[in-house]
């Protein structure tokens, strides 16, 4: 809490993972993973208003998946990738509060689960609304 209105919230996560012996000894085990993943949230209550306003960015390093051999070698990347969100909240009452959140903001195509010979696309852009009121 950086103020009274103000939170924020950061991580960062290095990865740096090796096979230890085996064909593959010294060279990058699991590149489906990021080497470099950082997320950062911010929120903000406005002084005297029922409302408040934040946003996060997710940002992670290339990754990418190979397999095969010879002409029937294939790879799946990822290049870096940065995700933006917002959100809003006003609370109606003590109890009761609307949130307004938008992920993806930018629209970006990204790939998001590793299988073994496929990659599976991440969320397009999302608008979520939701009233919640606690008993």
């Amino acid at each position: 809490q950086i103020t009274r209105e103000l939170n924020v919230a950061a991580g960062y996560t290095y990865t740096d993972a090796q096979y230890a012996e085996g064909p593959q000894k010294d060279q990058r085990f699991r590149t489906e993973q990021p080497r470099h993943s950082l997320r950062l949230a911010a929120n903000y209550q406005f002084p005297g208003t029922q409302w408040s306003l934040g946003g996060d960015v997710a940002a992670t390093s290339r990754t990418y998946k190979s397999g095969g051999t010879g002409a029937a070698s294939w790879t799946i990347e990822q290049g870096t990738l940065v995700l933006l969100g917002l959100h809003a909240k006003y609370r109606i009452t003590p109890r009761t509060q609307v949130n307004l959140a938008v992920s993806n903001l930018t629209d970006r195509s990204y790939r998001n689960v590793y299988g073994r010979e496929y990659a599976l696309y991440g969320e397009p852009r999302k608008f979520t609304a939701s009233l919640r009121h606690d008993f």
